[in-house]
């Protein structure tokens, strides 16, 4: 990418000798350069911020409602520390991004329609956020249906982002792990985690919710969801395994050794059964797979 701030990039031309025949013109603008290239990365920071605030000021019951109707394949409560590392790391990308953004080569930020797919991503979390976390009075059961089509919108935005990206087809070290691996960080947690709210719309509609998670959510989501009995044949006890051949498949075919990461951590923070331990399996075989790809030059 090239510097914004010269007066030749804006067609400013100043003549060195007033005797000398007009100044030919500056050469075109090339097609990547541009205000909304720099201006992207700081969208994507503004959109986190908003999570957070989110986060922040509705996410009190957010464990209540995930308590309410716990499903055999929700992970525990540990599970979810990763939205630090996706948080850090996803700011770490916009700074790296804006402090390399007017270098000379077009290598070191994303593109500007994969920073706006990033950017959708995370103000549709934040708004998942908001309609999860029902007040009192709220119908519970609409908040969930309504926060689930937000959260599936979100994960195909950054699902988007992750695949347009394609960080993983080129050999700029720079690029891969200061906006390739957040970015398909961001989409492997909302893959499992759409997973999980849709399970819990559909269990939301047919059984009423536990009572006892109105008080004191955040521990009694844990403590409920290990005292639960485990489903080994119903609907719930394939669903890991369907959600990871998926995102296995995705992965596989761009390829990027990122996006399974995620759901080996939401899988391994669930109860075990074969069919998890499946799951787990091809996934991780997927994650071998996708760098044998990387290193043989053999991604799409």
């Amino acid at each position: 990418m090239h510097k914004y701030f010269t007066a030749s990039d804006w067609g400013i031309v100043w003549p060195t000798n007033a005797s000398s025949p007009i100044a030919s013109p500056p050469p075109p603008v090339p097609s990547d350069h541009g205000f909304l290239a720099a201006a992207a990365p700081v969208g994507v920071l503004f959109a986190i911020s908003m999570t957070i605030v989110a986060i922040a000021f509705f996410g009190g019951m957010i464990g209540e409602l995930a308590c309410s109707w716990r499903l055999s394949y929700s992970p525990s409560g540990a599970a979810f520390s990763i939205w630090g590392l996706i948080f850090l790391w996803s700011i770490g990308s916009c700074v790296y991004q804006l402090l390399n953004g007017f270098d000379e080569i077009d290598t070191y930020t994303s593109k500007p329609r994969v920073n706006l797919l990033e950017m959708a991503a995370w103000l549709l979390s934040a708004v998942w956020v908001v309609a999860f976390s029902a007040e009192r009075g709220v119908d519970p059961i609409r908040a969930v249906t309504t926060a689930m089509f937000f959260l599936v919108a979100a994960m195909f935005c950054a699902m988007g982002a992750a695949v347009t990206e394609g960080a993983w087809r080129n050999d700029h070290v720079g690029r891969i792990l200061g906006v390739g691996v957040p970015y398909s960080l961001l989409a492997g947690w909302l893959w499992a985690a759409s997973g999980v709210s849709v399970g819990i719309v559909v269990k939301a509609w047919t059984v009423p919710a536990d009572s006892r998670c109105r008080n004191d959510q955040r521990r009694h989501y844990t403590t409920l969801l290990r005292a639960d009995p485990l489903e080994w044949y119903g609907w719930e006890s394939w669903a890991p395994l369907l959600l990871a051949t998926g995102i296995s498949a995705i992965a596989f075919l761009l390829p990027d050794p990122i996006l399974p990461l995620p759901m080996i951590w939401a899988i391994r923070n669930m109860k075990g059964h074969f069919k998890n331990w499946l799951a787990l399996e091809l996934l991780m075989v997927t994650v071998l797979a996708a760098i044998v790809e990387i290193s043989l030059g053999l991604g799409v």
